[in-house]
């Protein structure tokens, strides 16, 4: 098992946010092969990509504040977003400029997903995404696809709200020429009984309902919790939901706990 860190985004990334990683894992009984892979140790690799796309014409330098595109968007109505104002503007480097990805304008991108079956958008509709910030960090997709193909991670499982960003990360891929793609499995956003999602950081642990159900999926036993001894549980295939065989008992879960049940769902 591979622990990768993605701790590129330097106002996001806190020490005790990356003890809690490591800690949800250990108290589910699991461990990891080596030492952990921190991005930011890999951040060389990062910069070469994108050095890369900007050679051969795939990327440009964009000077636009957020404020600036938000304004603009504004004016001319319709969807919001950047409108590729930089694309002709052949801007150099400076100390308040992005790299933006250049998406095609014509065809369209799709890849068969494990859930969701066949997704696909069409490139006109795709923004030109920033793959290195002004201060020269990666974004998210770039760290990922570079670190993706090095690693050779075969299957990419995580929230429907990263369906957006697949076409980006395959647009990535094709550019770079990395030869290159990961079978990918988008799951429902998890949420409790108000319906508010619980794969969000630092929000109090949900109480989990556990009730009866007949499953054709594999027995696991939970890992002793602080106050007392988890009974065993079967996991619902495709259905982020535990079960036990007394419908009266209920379990409190860490929400990254129910984020870790849903990937082994699949």
């Amino acid at each position: 098992m591979l622990l990768r860190i993605e701790d590129t985004d330097v106002e996001r990334n806190r020490p005790e946010l990356i003890d809690n990683i490591f800690e949800m894992i250990e108290w589910l009984g699991l461990g990891w092969d080596g030492e952990p892979v921190h991005q930011s140790d890999r951040l060389d690799l990062y910069t070469a990509a994108a050095e890369k796309l900007l050679a051969e014409g795939r990327a440009y330098w964009c000077d636009c504040t957020a404020e600036r595109v938000q304004a603009r968007a504004r004016k001319r109505g319709g969807p919001p977003g950047y409108d590729g104002f930089c694309r002709d503007r052949d801007l150099e480097r400076g100390p308040s400029t992005a790299l933006r990805f250049r998406t095609p304008d014509e065809g369209s991108t799709g890849f068969d997903d494990l859930v969701r079956g066949e997704v696909r958008f069409e490139n006109a509709k795709l923004e030109d995404f920033v793959l290195l910030r002004s201060n020269g960090t990666p974004t998210f997709l770039l760290a990922n696809i570079v670190d993706d193909a090095d690693m050779g991670i075969t299957h990419v499982v995580r929230g429907e709200e990263h369906v957006n960003g697949t076409p980006k990360y395959l647009l990535m891929a094709e550019a770079l020429g990395l030869g290159y793609r990961p079978a990918f499995a988008h799951l429902p956003v998890l949420v409790n009984e108000l319906v508010v999602s619980v794969i969000v950081p630092l929000v109090p642990p949900v109480i989990v309902t556990l009730e009866t159900v007949i499953v054709e999926a594999f027995a696991v036993r939970m890992p002793p919790l602080p106050t007392f001894s988890a009974p065993p549980v079967k996991l619902r295939l495709a259905v982020a939901r535990a079960v036990v065989e007394d419908p009266s008992d209920t379990l409190r879960v860490p929400p990254q706990i129910m984020a870790l049940v849903a990937i082994v769902n699949v």
